[in-house]
């Protein structure tokens, strides 16, 4: 049976089990989808129970037609919201031993910046 297919059955029943085959042919391809970005097994699989549990709670409010094209989407997103939480995560610590101005006055900062 074509995902199509599946998924009109899906929606016509309510079936989970007709869901629970749908995202069976998914697993590994939205796992090569999580190593692509986050380069991590164990985050890749974490992805992938996200995204199955996302399907599980959304799939059956909306009309999907490309099944496939949908899970891509919501795992890529997934991977960009966890690249973007931990490089804000590195981004906001600031080593100690960084030397910080002297003065905070953005004009004297300019002319120190024009000596040099």
């Amino acid at each position: 049976m074509s995902d199509q297919e599946l998924l009109q059955r899906y929606y016509a029943r309510g079936d989970a089990d007709l869901l629970g085959i749908l995202l069976e042919r998914y697993t590994l391809i939205l796992f090569g989808v999580g190593m692509k970005y986050l380069k991590s097994e164990v985050e890749a699989e974490d992805m992938v129970q996200q995204v199955f549990l996302k399907a599980l709670s959304e799939v059956p409010k909306y009309r999907i037609d490309n099944f496939g094209g949908w899970l891509y989407l919501v795992a890529r997103n997934y991977c960009l919201s966890l690249l973007r939480q931990k490089q804000a995560y590195f981004l906001s610590e600031v080593p100690e031993n960084i030397a910080q101005p002297e003065t905070t006055d953005e004009k004297a900062l300019w002319q120190k910046e024009e000596d040099i």
